[in-house]
């Protein structure tokens, strides 16, 4: 977190050349000494490249601008946020609609009503196609407050509908609320729930509560993003729990719904969440000609901020890298590997934990089955620095598995039987556990004392591998999708590439999902 006396320093260190001559231009117009201070406590602030107040403090010794360096730092905090509410108004509806308030509640202090009247319809009809539904209801407040003070006959005609409309708005508010609250929670479900192997029921919870919205409501007269606010954390939800076809559908009834509207209504980011959903879960239902529908719909999307072209770049190298891994492509992937590690470079500051855990995790799968162990392992290892107690904990569980079966790889089996007992510790402690981890610790402890390549430990990886293949089949995905013991062992057993056996068993379970 930063302290909060490198705020300053960090705000003027994120502005663009932009923004940076936008708030010069702003300050200068008072073309008063006191405003130029700010400038050159702006210029003294940006050539820092780490912030250091006692050296500002020398330089503007005995100026009386600096006695008071922290209330002149506040002041230049505002001037530099008015600066950019002013450059980017236009570009935000929400903003719009605020400008549009302000400025409606200025004219109606100087008795301005008709040009009021004008901006309220203006601001009813943003409102209105962006289904910003309590800024609706504060311009229909002020329209029927500008027609009770113009004419008191249309008021009385006019309340009634003011007061069915706000009505149906707040309901729209209350459902949206409430699947934004579905969003969130499946947020922090994702980032912390176990579901690989897990009892837990958190997700089928979610699903049970998003459907009983739905059912309750008249979905067809939604407003778009609500529409999105309920069906999307039900997509996500299905996909956790392996219901694969499911969350395909759910995801293609989104993709119809907001192709069309996406851009009008600012949803852009929705619908790439919305293609992404299809991406991986069209794999699971065998359906590649609805991922390269996908792939073109998102590359079509017009990069209208910067955070949408990062959505989008976010999209396709995480969807690249995976798949990659899971159709056992090993040797493709490394083209992926150099993408995943130039998009964490060219967006440092906007990528966070979850980008760098799976952008090193999958690079470790994709080393382990090229054959290169010791790229595994380092990869692997920068993945650890990211993955804390609470993080992402499916993954967390998988790069332990891997690390086991690389030191299998590398021979190192002290380390293999530490890292072991360390998970068996781990296990006791929770419930969590199915019979496929069980499986996997018990069998390695028994491989981990055999003869290297004896006929004892190729015996004991057949009974591992054909125990593991009894599972039922959303178990057997579970372990697929994370770390693929079944790939590996036929691998080991056969003396084939490790991508071979990954193809044919995403073939062997996949294909022959529901279509």
């Amino acid at each position: 977190m930063t302290r909060k006396k490198e705020q300053l320093f960090q705000l003027i260190k994120s502005l663009s050349k932009e923004e940076k001559r936008h708030f010069k231009l702003q300050v200068n117009k008072y073309n008063s000494t006191h405003e130029n201070n700010y400038i050159r406590l702006f210029n003294a602030i940006d050539k820092q490249e780490v912030y250091d107040e006692e050296v500002i403090k020398k330089q503007f010794d005995g100026e009386t601008f600096v006695k008071q360096l922290t209330v002149t730092k506040n002041y230049l905090l505002k001037q530099i946020l008015k600066s950019l509410q002013n450059l980017y108004h236009e570009d935000s509806v929400d903003l719009q609609a605020l400008v549009m308030h302000h400025q409606i509640a200025i004219l109606f202090k100087k008795g301005q009503y008709d040009i009021c009247r004008s901006l309220a319809k203006k601001g009813i009809e943003l409102s209105a196609a962006n289904d910003l539904f309590l800024e609706w209801i504060g311009f229909l407040q002020w329209e029927i407050e500008l027609i009770n003070k113009t004419d008191i006959e249309q008021y009385k005609k006019s309340l009634e509908h003011y007061l069915e409309q706000t009505k149906e708005l707040l309901m729209w508010y209350e459902i949206t609320t409430k699947g934004i609250h579905l969003n969130n929670q499946l947020q922090l479900f994702s980032l912390g729930t176990p579901t690989y192997f897990s009892k837990n029921n958190i997700f089928k919870d979610l699903i049970k509560s998003a459907e009983e919205l739905i059912n309750t409501t008249a979905t067809d007269t939604m407003p778009l993003a609500t529409r999105y606010n309920l069906f999307y954390p039900l997509a996500q939800s299905y996909m956790a729990l392996g219901e694969y076809e499911k969350a395909y559908y759910t995801y293609q009834y989104l993709e119809e719904e907001l192709k069309s509207g996406y851009s009008s209504k600012n949803l852009s980011e929705q619908y790439i969440s919305v293609l992404t959903g299809i991406l991986y879960s069209a794999g699971t239902v065998n359906k590649p000609g609805a991922i390269m529908i996908a792939l073109n719909a998102l590359q079509s999307i017009p990069d209208v901020n910067d955070h949408v072209r990062f959505k989008k770049d976010e999209c396709l190298t995480l969807f690249t890298l995976i798949t990659s891994s899971l159709s056992g492509k090993m040797y493709d992937g490394l083209a992926a590997i150099e993408m995943a590690e130039d998009f964490l470079v060219r967006y440092q500051d906007k990528v966070n934990e979850i980008h760098y855990c799976f952008s090193w995790y999958y690079s470790a799968y994709l080393h382990l089955g090229c054959g290169n162990s010791s790229a595994a392992l380092k990869y692997l290892r920068r993945s650890d620095e990211y993955l804390n107690k609470d993080l992402l904990p499916d993954l967390k569980l998988a790069a332990r598995i891997m690390e086991i079966v690389i030191f299998f790889e590398q021979g190192k089996f002290d380390l293999l039987e530490s890292r072991l007992h360390s998970l068996q510790r781990q296990f006791k402690k929770s419930e969590m556990a199915e019979p496929a981890i069980n499986l996997f610790m018990d069998y390695f402890n028994r491989i981990a004392r055999c003869e290297s390549n004896s006929a004892e430990m190729t015996a004991l990886m057949r009974q591992f591998c054909d125990e593991l293949l009894q599972l039922n089949r959303s178990e057997q995905m579970a372990l697929f999708v994370h770390c693929d013991l079944v790939s590996w062992l036929e691998s080991k057993i056969q003396g084939c590439p490790l991508g071979e056996r990954i193809r044919q068993n995403g073939i062997r379970l996949f294909s022959t999902q529901k279509s």
